[in-house]
Parts: structure tokens; sequence; C-alpha cells
């Protein structure tokens, strides 16, 4: 028995021997990657930090706009109403020749004008005297108003999406309109 127990404390003695030699070598490893690993750490945050901001950049904050301008057109006056024919934007005319920086809803108009006048020099007939008066009266408003301002990029680029959206709508009311009043014909002599 004395031998069986003097195989198994040297049996033992050689495993703690071998475990202690194992945990060497694995504290070892470690310290020395630990310089490449605490680098991909700070790339891995860093890259992440650029995602969450594009993230927000792009698409939360459109998205955030989107909700305020579509529940600002919930509030529309029966004059705004008829002003954009009915759609769900809400529009205001800015000022005539002053240089001021636009809101969404005065680059709003400005994108809407844009289109309807487009669409009005297309269908109004040339020979029809009130329709072209009519057409000029209205292109020398927007001229006035859309001369000179100021504007944030960013505004700009959300309102010409938003607006685009509506761009048949638009053009089918306009001829609509045109209709109604007779522009598309020659004036009657």
């Amino acid at each position: 028995m004395d031998d069986k127990n003097e195989q198994l404390q040297q049996e033992a003695e050689r495993l703690a021997l071998t475990v202690k030699a194992t945990e060497e070598e694995g504290s070892e490893a470690p310290a020395k990657s630990l310089g490449g690993s605490k680098i991909l750490r700070g790339l891995a945050k860093g890259i992440f930090c650029l995602a969450l901001s594009l993230l927000m950049i792009h698409v939360i904050k459109p998205m955030y706009y989107q909700y305020i301008d579509a529940s600002a057109a919930q509030e529309m006056t029966d004059g705004q109403k008829q002003e954009a024919m009915g759609l769900p934007l809400k529009m205001t005319k800015p000022p005539k020749g002053k240089k001021s920086t636009w809101s969404r809803e005065e680059l709003r108009w400005m994108a809407f004008m844009d289109i309807k006048l487009d669409e009005l020099k297309a269908c109004v007939n040339e020979r029809n005297e009130t329709g072209a008066q009519e057409y000029n009266k209205m292109a020398r408003d927007y001229n006035e108003r859309c001369g000179e301002y100021y504007y944030k990029e960013s505004d700009l680029k959300a309102v010409r999406l938003e607006v685009e959206k509506y761009r048949d709508q638009i053009k089918q009311k306009t001829r609509e309109e045109v209709q109604a009043k007779g522009w598309d014909k020659p004036a009657k002599k």
C-alpha cells in the first residue's frame, strides 16, 4: 500500500507540474497578444461609433423629420390645403425679394411650384391670352420669391424627395386646373 501511495503522490506531483507549466504557457501567450487584442477592440469600437453616426444621420434623422412634417400637414388651414391642391404638403409662400434662410415649408412651396410651373408651361395654349398671362403672373411671382434665399442642404434634399412622391398628382391636378379654366384651348375671338 505504501508503494501505491507513493505512486499516487508521484503521479499527483507530475500532474501538478504539468498543470503549472500549462498555466505559465497560457498566461504568457495572452500577454503577448494582449496588445493586438486592444488594438482590435479599439478599432471595432471606432467602426461601431461610425456606423451608429451614419445610421443617425441617414436613417433616423430623415424618419424623424418625415414624422414631424406629416403631423404638420394635418394642421393645415383650408387656404393652405387649397394652395397645395389637396395634397398632404404643408407649404408657406416665402417673402418676396428677402434674403433669408428658408424653412422646410417654404422650400416645399418652391419645389411644388417648380413642378406646377413646368406642367403649366406645357399645358397652357400660347394662343390663349388669359392662360398665358396667368402663367406669366405665377412665374413672375415665383421668380420674385425664389431669386435669393438660403437653405440647409439636408432640408432641400429631404423636401425634394418628399414633393417628388407627389409629382404625378401635382401634374394631373395642374392639367385639370388648366382644362377647367379653359387655358388649354385657343382664345375665342
